[in-house]
This record gives C-alpha cells, structure tokens and sequence, in this order.
C-alpha cells in the first residue's frame, strides 16, 4: 500500500461536536483508502464516543486507536473476502475443508 494511496480526511462539520477542540488533532487524519467511505468512519468514531463516553486525553488517544484498529479488521476482512472470491482454486479447498468439518460433526 503506498501512501499516495491514503485519503487525508477532515472532520464532517457534524462531527466536531462531539469531539473536543482539544483532542481534534488526533481524529484530522483518518487511515481511509480512496475507495473507503469516510462518512461510514465518522459514525464508527461518533459510536465509540457514545459508548465509552472519552474525558481525558488518554481515552480519547485508546477510542481513536480502537476505532482505527477496528477500521483495519474490517478491511482486512473485506480483503481477504475479495480474495477468496477471486481465487476458484482456493475457494474449492475452502469448501472442502468445511465438508470435511461437516462430515466429522454429523
């Protein structure tokens, strides 16, 4: 992944709000893919923010990197779907695999 690959996003103009003017620095570069939808982001961030309820700064440093943490999970997950779905071959060793299970559980 190169870097000219990352979109550099800037906070929704409803998001600031719910983010301190003190802790908007860390939130100003969001790790997105041009492909990826930083409104979708910016609701993750605003549930985190709901849930865990951020006053210090440490806080708001962990909910910034577990939503960006989380970010990365599902597109890994969505990578490695696409790449599944690409590959016939790895697709059939797959089923497999899961026949077998099936076979050993029934």
């Amino acid at each position: 992944m190169s870097a000219s690959s990352v979109t550099e996003v800037e906070i929704e103009p409803a998001i600031p709000s719910e983010i301190p003017a003190d802790f908007q620095y860390f939130f100003k570069r969001p790790p997105l893919l041009n492909e990826e939808d930083p409104i979708e982001y910016w609701i993750l961030v605003l549930q985190f923010i709901m849930h865990v309820s951020p006053k210090a700064i440490i806080e708001w440093i962990w909910l910034k990197d577990v939503v960006d943490l989380t970010w990365e999970i599902w597109r890994l997950r969505r990578a490695r779907a696409a790449f599944v779905r690409r590959l016939p071959a790895w697709a059939e060793y797959v089923q497999a695999l899961l026949d077998e299970d099936g076979e050993a559980g029934g």
